[in-house]
């Protein structure tokens, strides 16, 4: 059972990435905006696990959310995530994600960055196949299902190069022209994203879970035929002379 906290965002959560725009040694941080950004982290991590309990999904989901301290300093946004629970690594496969920072929320289905600080270089190679396999899956999306997504969107959705852009503009002009991008190696970290700035995500309140479902919902097509277990191809290879094995028995 979650415990319940209030889940809404106001002014100073935003504000306190706006006194460290460079980043700072946690030390530097003064105890007052070392619990904002505690207390930021904190709604996002319950955002993020709600909406896995809740989720209206075609496959199991988990949650992320980012550190108050990365490499010991500020953040300069804090994340929460929500990703197939088969991808072992949320850098190498598909989210629907949360991000808030100085200049409000940024609601987004993206792509992982395909990059992280892992020392193994064999269980990178793995994660990078796993992204390289979804990309494969993106990029054979059928046209029926990128159209039953955008006729589903209730907002004005951005198509992006990159989350973290900025806001309210575009980079493709349909999903379809984004699905070509994201599939491709140089895709790493497109988003689809809708912005809010720190007023409208005041004024949203506890709603703003309602947007994180709506964004789940609206792009959980895509997810599910990426990560559906029933839309994966097995094959055996069966590899013998003919001269010693009876291939056609």
């Amino acid at each position: 059972v979650l415990k319940t906290m209030t889940q809404a965002f106001n002014s100073s959560d935003c504000e306190v990435f706006v006194r460290y725009p460079n980043s700072a040694s946690w030390n530097e941080v003064s105890k007052g905006d070392q619990e904002l950004f505690k207390t930021v982290r904190a709604k996002l991590k319950e955002l993020s696990e709600r909406l896995v309990v809740d989720a209206k999904a075609p496959i199991t989901l988990r949650a992320d959310t980012s550190l108050t301290t990365p490499n010991g300093r500020s953040p300069k946004e804090i994340w929460c995530c929500v990703r197939p629970d088969s991808v072992p690594n949320k850098s190498y496969g598909l989210q629907v994600a949360l991000i808030i920072s100085a200049r409000g929320a940024e609601f987004c289905f993206c792509v992982g960055s395909g990059t992280s600080q892992i020392g193994d270089p064999a269980k990178k190679r793995e994660f990078e196949k796993g992204l390289d396999v979804a990309r494969a899956k993106l990029r054979s999306l059928p046209t029926e299902v990128a159209n039953s997504v955008e006729a589903s969107q209730k907002r004005k959705w951005f198509y992006r190069k990159l989350w973290l852009a900025e806001p309210n503009k575009a980079d493709f002009n349909s999903l379809a022209d984004w699905l070509d991008y994201a599939s491709t190696t140089e895709g790493s970290g497109a988003s689809v994203s809708a912005y809010f700035t720190p007023a409208e995500l005041r004024d949203l309140g506890a709603k703003v879970y309602d947007v994180f479902v709506e964004t789940l919902e609206t792009f959980a097509p895509i997810l599910g035929y990426v990560y559906s277990p029933s839309a994966e191809q097995h094959f055996w290879i069966f590899q013998g002379n003919p001269e010693y094995y009876d291939i056609d028995g």
